[in-house]
């Protein structure tokens, strides 16, 4: 340490300052202690301000992340459109048509209540955007649960749809026969009877032995005779409807039996209350009967359809033979 001098006055001499160890210590520490401080004060303001090169990675990274949440976040909202207009269809024309109740958007768009299940998404710099993604993914999530069980309902439907339309009477059963005004559906004046009654179904006149076909798949539920009808047939075909086939000559199948469209079951005769040839042919829907020309008109001509179209006036005369 250099030696230090002070200038007297009285003496006009400069005298040697004598210096103890312990101020030399403490001289020391207060130059350490400031040279420290600075020191601290400039690392911390060049830590602050400069970032190291992992701090500047992982700064970008982030940034990357966020813009990447953002972009999802918009991919989201162009999802939900796109579910919406599922979701209206699935409502206004699938399960209208299949004759199903509509789903309310109280099922389809449940929130999501109780405790807070986005609370570990908080406490972070971009927290919201986050728990906002998180949320838009949940509530699509449920929706597309949802939409999935309504479409396996609607395939369901679909599938017994096929069924129902392969039971539907809906094929003239006697291919080769006439449709007289006087053997159609409604009230009628009957031609042995000599009164006015309810005429049931129609009468298709035919030759003796013309085949009759099942005009629908089903079970025959019945097979045999009355005074009325004579030998005659009955077909449940399910969904509600039945089929009659009365005045037959020939029965080629027994109660129990299952039939499809277009099978022969029977042949045209003249059994029981008749005497012409021909088929009284019935349709019944939930045990009512209904006008069998509604459900196979496609496979008549128009004469013919015009004819079924409405009762018949009062007539003696029974058929009009080909």
């Amino acid at each position: 340490m250099k030696a230090k001098y002070r200038f007297d006055y009285d003496t006009l001499r400069y005298e040697k300052l004598e210096v103890s160890a312990s101020q030399v210590i403490r001289s020391f520490l207060k130059k350490f202690t400031t040279s420290l401080l600075f020191g601290t004060i400039l690392f911390l303001l060049l830590f602050l301000i400069i970032a190291t090169p992992r701090e500047r990675m992982l700064q970008e990274q982030n940034a990357q992340i966020l813009f990447q949440y953002h972009l999802l976040n918009k991919r989201l909202d162009n999802t939900f459109t796109t579910i919406n207009k599922i979701q209206e269809s699935d409502n206004d024309s699938y399960r209208p048509f299949f004759e199903m109740k509509t789903i309310s958007n109280s099922i389809r768009k449940a929130g999501f209540g109780g405790s807070n299940v986005y609370k570990s998404f908080e406490g972070y710099e971009n927290s919201k955007i986050v728990i906002q993604v998180q949320k838009k993914l949940d509530i699509i999530s449920k929706q597309l649960y949802v939409q999935t069980k309504s479409h396996d309902e609607i395939i369901k439907m679909i599938l017994d749809k096929e069924k129902m339309l392969e039971a539907i009477p809906s094929i003239r059963p006697v291919k080769k026969s006439n449709i007289t005004s006087v053997g159609t559906f409604g009230m009628r004046f009957h031609p042995i009877l000599h009164y006015e009654r309810m005429h049931k179904g129609i009468d298709l006149c035919a030759d003796e032995g013309t085949k009759i076909y099942a005009s629908g798949s089903g079970i025959v539920v019945r097979s045999k005779f009355n005074s009325g009808l004579g030998d005659y047939i009955v077909i449940d075909h399910g969904y509600g409807y039945k089929s009659v086939y009365g005045h037959v000559s020939k029965v080629f199948v027994k109660v129990g039996k299952k039939v499809k469209r277009g099978d022969i079951i029977a042949e045209v005769g003249t059994t029981g209350l008749s005497y012409v040839n021909h088929l009284h042919y019935e349709v019944h829907k939930n045990g009512k009967p209904v006008n069998p020309f509604k459900y196979y008109y496609y496979d008549l001509t128009d004469k013919e359809y015009n004819n079924l179209k409405g009762n018949h006036p009062r007539s003696k005369a029974f058929f009009l033979n080909k």
